[in-house]
């Protein structure tokens, strides 16, 4: 979690992380669903993740690829998935 909180500080942002996702070797897709399962409450999230294996999660996945990492236009997809998700 520090690697990820100081990358994200260090670019000016600010950011709380509460958890992780487990490791279950099955599409990543599936972890995150665990997670959600385990933790209810949670509607409107973004995934930001170079992996489109997301099944019905698509619709807030925002994908970013291994070798650019996260740019400004996956900001951008990302804040319109979080307020689709304020609409719905």
């Amino acid at each position: 979690f520090e690697f990820i909180k100081n990358v994200i500080s260090d670019a000016g942002g600010k950011v709380t992380i509460i958890d992780k996702t487990p490791v279950l070797g099955s599409p990543r897709g599936g972890e995150i669903q665990k997670w959600l399962d385990e933790n209810p409450g949670h509607d409107r999230f973004v995934i930001l993740d170079d992996c489109e294996d997301m099944i019905h999660l698509w619709p807030h996945l925002v994908e970013t690829t291994w070798d650019l990492g996260l740019l400004d236009e996956h900001v951008e997809q990302a804040i319109k998935v979080i307020n689709k998700g304020a609409e719905a």
